[in-house]
Order: structure tokens, then sequence, then C-alpha cells
């Protein structure tokens, strides 16, 4: 399979980090992960970034930026990757919260698996998806430009 090899994340939930970091691991070990712990971090990440990540992994709830917060500046101040894939998560499948993600420009949201079979599942899914052409599961939300 081919999968993406630059793969950005922001989580502030150090367990989740290494459980994600260890499901990529498993499903494509050629990628190269960078992991913010906030969205102010991946914001300056992205910023310093020499070559764009092929799909970022945002989620909501962080402390100093939030998700959504860092997605809007994501796909209104930062033209070089303002198109990257963006897939919002979060523990809770709360309807405003997936409406605001879909609203500030996300490609996707999905709830943060429990096991790591399903989280393995999701982020292989995710990483083979051609975004181009992916149908959103909640497009209702969606905003349409």
């Amino acid at each position: 399979m081919n999968y993406p090899k630059k793969i950005f994340l922001a989580d502030d939930d150090c367990d989740d980090v290494d459980f994600f970091t260890a499901a990529l691991s498993e499903i494509a070990p050629d990628s190269e992960l960078t992991a913010a712990s906030d969205g102010q971090e991946l914001i300056e990440k992205l910023r310093t970034t020499e070559k764009a990540p092929d799909i970022i992994f945002l989620d909501i709830n962080m402390p100093k930026v939030d998700g959504i917060n860092a997605l809007k500046v994501i796909r209104n101040e930062m033209p070089v990757v303002k198109d990257v894939p963006v897939i919002m998560y979060s523990t809770s499948n709360n309807e405003t919260f997936i409406k605001s993600a879909y609203n500030a420009g996300a490609n996707c949201f999905f709830t943060k698996p429990m096991n790591f079979h399903e989280l393995k599942a999701c982020i292989s899914n995710f990483l083979l998806a051609d975004w181009k052409k992916t149908v959103l599961p909640y497009e209702e939300f969606a905003v349409v430009i």
C-alpha cells in the first residue's frame, strides 16, 4: 500500500499521541510523524516546515489554541498547507463539535477509537483515502463554498 509519508498530529494527550504513533508505525513504518501538543505548536511547526504534510490529524480539545481555531488558521492564513486534508477528532461526538469542524474546513471528523485495532483501521482508511474524491460522512454539516 502507498501511504502518505509526511503526517502531522496535534493532540495534547500524551497517551493518545503514543497510541497514534504506535498504530502508525505498524501500518506505515516509513512515514514521518511530526507531533504537536496543541494548535499553537502545530501552526508554528507548519509555518517552519520545508515541505507541506500529506495529511494532518487534529484533536479538537486542546489548550492555548484548540483544533477548530487551528484549522481556521490553516485554511485561511496558510496558503502552503490550506489544501492539505485535515482529519479532526475528539473523544466526544458532540454535534456542535462536528458542525464546527466541518464549517472550519475539516475533511473528516471521527471519534477517537477506544482500542488499538480500531485506531489502526481508522488511520489506515484515512491515509488511503483520495481526499479529492472522498465524500464526507457528515456532508450535511459541510459548508459549500
